[in-house]
């Protein structure tokens, strides 16, 4: 349940409802179990042999009816036994939950229903506590009598903020049931998602199943529309759903820039209705973003490195907190690439301007003017390298903070404000460190050479800041420089420097990193750990939002720009071929396919004149609706037309 956290401040972390039909079989005799994950119509399959019968567990999170968590269990009769076996089912709910309060317990007809709230309110004096409604089914054992040969019970737990609320998930499901639809609406919901946007490689299974594992995991922790009952989703974890518990192990179920910089890009590219979903719970959080700003005593708008409930600080760590600021320019590149993905007007007049306008307000008002060289600084700040703090204009958070600023000017404009003057004198003279020996980019003011540093931070300006200012030259340098200092580092490191090596033509390089990425891949169900060791958190969206972008930026070459989409689509060497289906662009949709020779382009969905432009003859080509464009595999971009009306 997304939103759901319990605890005071720092101690704020994801509630655990209690699994009342986690489900088992309480039997003396040995089997050796089955077990699969079925991705495409998202269930969880559990075989059990016995001597005298077979049993089939499915569990599945509802796609359709999103508040309810389902589990059927089949029972079948083995051989030709005509007598009554009875089959003893056991629950697992784990131990009573230290984060709900439960005031009001009811059962009839052995359905169960509890009401209480949390614990504690994460900020008493912002938000109380969350009230929380349960309604599930009382598990009993299942008995096949002599004259059935085959059985299938179902059991059924809905969760919500109001048993108003719960009831109507709950009776939902079991209409579905009634009238046999149940499983039919939950996989037609989950093949909609596959049918609108996923992507395909042929001749490699492997990699196959790790791309289709990692967009399953990161699809099961969002919702396919907005919440049909005013309870707003509120940002995606590092560890998704399931996990939050401690933010030592699994971040606490926080929501940190892993939303806005590793997950964010590739859902927004092949659902950008879900993508809008995860822009929204950033506008949500306008007001207390603002409020934090003032806090802190600047202008405009700041997001916390970690929220939770409130949107106000949830991190415990202090120096992360004070010092990791530019995740409130993180937030503006994603709404940056929402903002040209779409052209949503609609964003900009409700909340979009606003929030990127405050955001450039608390970046032009956090520099500082050095007298000597004219340039703006940013100081004592902490960049994606948490192992050095704090430490004076980093190369990452000033480039990033620069582009917040004309991100700002550019949805000011388009709304039709002035901006203001000085933020274009910031822009053009935003100071960025290089070292004219080596030509590269030192991480920060007296960064010493030779210095390991953690993860991905001085080569994100390539992708995804695009750093217009940033030669061939140096960012090769900068890749060939930090790929020797960076000895370890989170799952999603490695997907960096596979994106940008393939963008300055280093090939066998770019290989090297995107395989490096699987041995964060875990056997059998494709989990990922953080840390190639298996040590970090589990479950680890990060680093498969890395993954897909390193395939869609990385091998594709998408590049999101204000009036264009690029694509320069390459392969990787395990593969004869790959495809895009469901690549959302201007409100248009197209399956794209690439193989050695040839790309080919097909819009499916048309809701704006759109065109490919080829780079190498400068040409030009209107799409139309079902009908397939081909040509050797190139630098393209497709191109968003001028709407014509005839008067």
């Amino acid at each position: 349940m997304n939103g759901l956290y319990n605890g005071t401040s720092i101690k704020s972390h994801r509630a655990r409802i209690p699994a009342y039909i986690n489900i088992g079989i309480d039997s003396i005799e040995q089997s050796t179990p089955f077990v699969y994950l079925f991705v495409l119509p998202g269930m969880f399959q559990e075989i059990l042999l016995y001597d005298k019968v077979r049993v089939e567990i499915q569990t599945y999170c509802h796609r359709e009816y999103s508040r309810v968590l389902v589990v059927s269990v089949e029972v079948e009769r083995m051989g030709s036994s005509k007598e009554d076996l009875t089959v003893k089912l056991k629950t697992s709910p784990g131990l009573i939950s230290e984060d709900i309060r439960f005031k009001l317990i009811k059962c009839v007809d052995r359905v169960c229903s509890k009401t209480g709230e949390t614990m504690e309110a994460e900020y008493p004096d912002s938000k109380p506590t969350i009230p929380v409604s349960i309604v599930y089914d009382e598990i009993s054992d299942i008995v096949l009598t002599s004259n059935i040969h085959v059985l299938t019970v179902y059991y059924f737990m809905s969760c919500g903020v109001s048993i108003g609320e719960t009831n109507r998930s709950y009776d939902r499901a079991i209409k579905a049931f009634e009238a046999g639809t149940l499983v039919e609406d939950h996989v037609k919901a989950w093949e909609e998602l596959w049918n609108n946007g996923r992507i395909d490689v042929e001749g490699n299974r492997n990699l196959s199943t790790s791309i289709y594992s990692s967009l399953y995991y990161l699809l099961s922790s969002v919702p396919s529309h907005p919440d049909q009952y005013n309870w707003p989703f509120m940002g995606m974890s590092p560890t998704g759903l399931a996990h939050g518990v401690d933010e030592d192990v699994d971040y606490a179920g926080h929501v940190f820039w892993d939303q806005d910089t590793w997950m964010f890009p590739s859902i927004m590219l092949l659902h950008s209705t879900i993508g809008k979903i995860l822009v929204q719970s950033r506008l949500d959080k306008l007001t207390t973003a603002r409020l934090l700003a003032k806090y802190r005593g600047l202008p405009g708008a700041v997001f916390p490195w970690e929220s939770a409930y409130t949107g106000l600080p949830t991190s415990n760590c202090p120096n992360c907190s004070r010092y990791e600021i530019h995740i409130s320019a993180d937030v503006s590149l994603a709404l940056r690439q929402y903002l040209f993905l779409t052209n949503d007007s609609d964003f900009l007049e409700h909340g979009g301007t606003d929030t990127l306008m405050d955001l450039a307000t608390f970046w032009a008002a956090r520099v500082t003017l050095n007298p000597d060289t004219k340039l703006y600084e940013i100081h004592e700040v902490m960049g994606p390298d948490e192992w050095h703090f704090p430490v004076n204009n980093s190369a990452y958070t000033n480039t990033a903070a620069r582009l917040a600023i004309e991100t700002g000017v550019t949805a000011m404009i388009r709304r039709g404000q002035s901006p203001p003057s000085h933020w274009t004198d910031i822009i053009n003279n935003m100071y960025i460190p290089l070292d004219n020996q080596y030509q590269y980019h030192p991480e920060y003011d007296r960064y010493s050479r030779g210095t390991n540093v953690k993860q991905a931070d001085v080569i994100l300006l390539g992708y995804p800041l695009m750093d217009k200012t940033l030669t061939k030259d140096v960012q090769e340098n900068d890749l060939n420089y930090y790929a020797q200092v960076t000895p370890r580092g989170p799952a999603m490191t490695w997907s960096m420097f596979a994106i940008n090596f393939l963008e300055v033509g280093n090939s066998t390089l770019a290989e090297k990193y995107f395989i490096k990425q699987s041995d964060n891949i875990l056997p059998p169900f494709n989990v990922w750990t953080e840390n190639a060791d298996g040590s970090g958190a589990v479950n680890f969206h990060t680093g498969m939002g890395g993954y897909l972008q390193s395939i869609l930026f990385g091998y594709g070459g998408i590049r999101v720009l204000e009036d264009r989409l690029n694509f320069d689509p390459q392969l990787m060497s395990s593969v004869a071929s790959w495809n895009i289906t469901g690549l959302d662009y201007g409100g248009n949709s197209f399956d794209m396919k690439f193989d050695r020779e040839n790309m080919f382009i097909t819009l499916t969905k048309s809701q704006h004149p759109v065109a490919v432009y080829l780079y190498h003859t400068q040409a030009q080509e209107q799409c139309f609706p079902h009908k397939t464009l081909s040509y050797p595999r190139q630098k393209a971009a497709f191109k968003l037309l001028p709407v014509i009306e005839i008067v």
